[in-house]
């Protein structure tokens, strides 16, 4: 089941009964169950209380982000995110009060300025360009390159 931007959930460890509050940066799916995140070296396992005895005054200590691409994760994380699902990362005093605003309201779009969508146009025509360039050295080479 997908969560939507700006739920709140609470996570609580079986073993050092540590409690960590999350907010969702994006709509998403999130795990029932992580490994502790805030006792070093405690093995326990933290469950969700879904949302229950999660009040929109409780600061978050911990968020939940889609990143822009799957590119570079491990592969378990490339597919979970690929599948819908969002990563955590932990919130320092700095960032929450700027995540909290950035789950209850969508910032304004902000057009992109012509300069900046005309480098974009010919980063993208130049990197074609380069790749079809390698396909034609791959081929006059005698080996299939995709």
């Amino acid at each position: 089941m997908s969560d939507p931007k700006g739920a709140m959930n609470a996570y609580v460890c079986d073993l050092c009964q540590a409690r960590i509050t999350t907010i969702n940066l994006a709509a998403g799916t999130t795990p029932f169950m992580l490994g502790c995140k805030t006792t070093p070296n405690c093995r326990g396992t933290m469950y969700s209380q879904l949302g229950v005895g999660v009040k929109t005054t409780d600061t978050p200590t911990h968020a939940w982000f889609r990143p822009p691409t799957a590119k570079g994760l491990p592969a378990a994380d490339a597919e979970y995110v690929m599948s819908g699902g969002l990563l955590l990362c932990r919130l320092n005093q700095g960032t929450v009060e700027a995540a909290i605003r950035a789950a209850r309201k969508q910032p304004p779009q902000t057009p992109l300025s012509r300069q900046h969508s005309n480098e974009i146009d010919y980063q993208r025509r130049k990197e074609r360009k380069r790749e079809r360039s390698r396909r034609r050295a791959a081929r006059r080479r005698g080996k299939d390159h995709k």
